[in-house]
């Protein structure tokens, strides 16, 4: 039976149940028994729920680990003809092993060239008793600080001087003396000359100590 149809049979049926009520022909009992009718009178309830449609989609989840994992090695390096060890820039037919620059054909045992040697310090001797002091060939006197003139400082300043083989004074440091005074005596010292001192009949580098005298009066 068709909802229209069903709306059109409780129609007739409310219909039938006015009719009984306004005659009387029937009891309590039937009164009773038409009021409470056919349930499937009552209008069927509408739903108002969409219809869904779910589509499953084709990714689903590992039911396990596998324990290999296959790689594909069709985007693999290209192989450039190199063997394992190899130097970036080496030669074709080169020794493994050999280093980067060496000579082609070589057998890597040659004997590394030892480092230059330093040449020997040179020996400077100390004039003392044994060895008496070179004579001076040379001398030029310093020149008075003007400082020192004007505040009438004068004095001695003790150097020690190193005298190369040739008679050179190739070092000087002051020992003692007024500070005003040692920039000039320094000065001094290195501009004097002397005649090579021989040891056992070779010329020696000696060392040994000098002053420069400061006279207001000169």
């Amino acid at each position: 039976m068709g909802r229209r149809d069903r709306f059109a049979h409780c129609d007739s049926r409310d219909a039938n149940h006015r009719a009984v009520v306004h005659h009387g022909d029937d009891s309590t009992a039937q009164l009773r028994r038409h009021s409470l009718g056919d349930t499937s009178c009552r209008a069927a309830p509408t739903s108002t729920r969409p219809n869904l449609t779910y589509t499953l989609g084709k990714v689903t989840a590992p039911t396990s680990i596998p324990k290999t994992v296959l790689l594909d090695n069709s985007a693999a390096a290209p192989d450039l003809g190199g063997v394992e060890g190899g130097v970036p820039g080496g030669v074709a037919g080169g020794q493994l092993g050999g280093a980067l620059g060496g000579v082609l054909g070589g057998t890597g045992t040659s004997i590394p060239i030892p480092p230059p040697q330093q040449p020997a310090a040179k020996r400077i001797v100390r004039i003392g008793s044994s060895l008496k002091a070179p004579r001076q060939t040379y001398s030029i006197q310093p020149e008075y600080p003007p400082l020192a003139r004007q505040t009438h400082v004068s004095g001695t300043v003790v150097v020690n001087a190193v005298i190369d083989e040739h008679g050179n004074v190739v070092g000087a440091r002051a020992l003692s003396g007024h500070p005003l005074l040692i920039p000039e005596a320094l000065k001094a010292v290195l501009q004097w000359k002397y005649e090579p001192t021989l040891l056992n009949g070779s010329p020696v580098a000696v060392e040994m100590e000098v002053t420069v005298h400061f006279n207001l009066g000169s």
